[in-house]
């Protein structure tokens, strides 16, 4: 482990320990603090493809021909220590996150309203910032063939693809972990405070269906099976949704599940998930309309 890393787990534990000591005007400095370490901890990519460049090619006479990309090492020298920087920070983007959970999970019968909102806030631009990471096709490809070109790096030394998948699942599972918990429990928060986590909920759930269909129409099988588990916790959240916040989103949501159910890329789990919010709570609300 890093000593970046350490110094999450001590800040956690730190926070477990005196979070119910602590004001509510002093939990700003506090949410301040979580915000600044995620900022300054979001892994960039770009260093690392700054070491895949151009490099000319010459013909025997000297003329340029033109120009092919080159690798530096990642195994040594400023490329591994880059390598190295990237994964550090995705570890500790896990560990923040775990983190925000926790305390919540912790607290939440303590916290007020506005907490709440400031660590669901955090969290979805956690989730947010890597699934964008993982959507770049493109950066993606550049990445692998740095990679590649690294033939002496083993695989578990290297990045994965997509990159910030992990950091993307875990974050992505907490907040809707956080989010369900608010609305199921949260009836003393008032409308407007219920609304703004609703609409949150609804953001993640319905972005994560339009996501993987629209991947499953540009990209194919290879790419959904990246996020699939994400779809499935989406599909879960939809089926647990409140009745209130289920009928008002009933158009969107009856659009998105049956164009899922017509996906080819579509697994028999997330089929059987939707088929159980057809079958529990879509005919339930027709039968009780008629």
């Amino acid at each position: 482990w890093s000593p970046t890393a350490m110094g999450v787990e001590a800040f956690t534990r730190l926070l477990l320990a005196i979070g119910d000591q602590v004001a509510e005007k002093e939990l700003d400095y506090v949410f301040e603090g979580l915000r600044n370490a995620l900022s300054e901890t979001r892994p960039s990519l770009q260093p690392l493809l700054s070491s895949l460049e151009d490099e000319p090619v010459s013909e025997a006479n000297g003329n340029v021909q033109g120009a092919r990309r080159r690798a530096k090492s990642l195994i040594e020298g400023p490329g591994a220590r880059k390598l190295a920087a990237v994964k550090c920070k995705i570890s500790v983007q896990i560990l923040l996150a775990k983190c925000i959970g926790q305390f919540y999970s912790a607290f939440k019968t303590k916290l007020e309203s506005k907490s709440k909102l400031v660590l669901l806030e955090l969290l979805k631009g956690v989730a947010k910032k890597s699934k964008a990471v993982n959507l770049d096709i493109e950066q993606r490809a550049r990445l692998m063939a740095l990679m590649q070109a690294n033939g002496d790096l083993q695989s578990s030394s290297g990045l994965p693809d997509p990159p910030l998948l992990e950091v993307e699942k875990q974050s992505f599972h907490i907040c809707l972990s956080v989010l369900m918990d608010i609305v199921e429990t949260g009836d003393a928060l008032g409308d407007k405070v219920m609304n703004d986590v609703a609409d949150v909920l609804l953001e993640l759930s319905l972005g994560e269906l339009k996501t993987f269909l629209e991947t499953s129409g540009k990209f194919g099988n290879d790419e959904c099976s990246y996020r699939r588990e994400i779809l499935e916790h989406s599909l879960k959240a939809v089926l647990d949704l409140p009745e209130s916040l289920f009928k008002r989103n009933i158009i969107p949501l009856f659009t998105k599940l049956s164009d899922l159910i017509k996906c080819e890329n579509s697994t028999p789990q997330i089929l059987h998930i939707t088929s159980k919010i057809f079958s529990e709570r879509i005919l339930k609300f027709i039968n009780t309309a008629l």
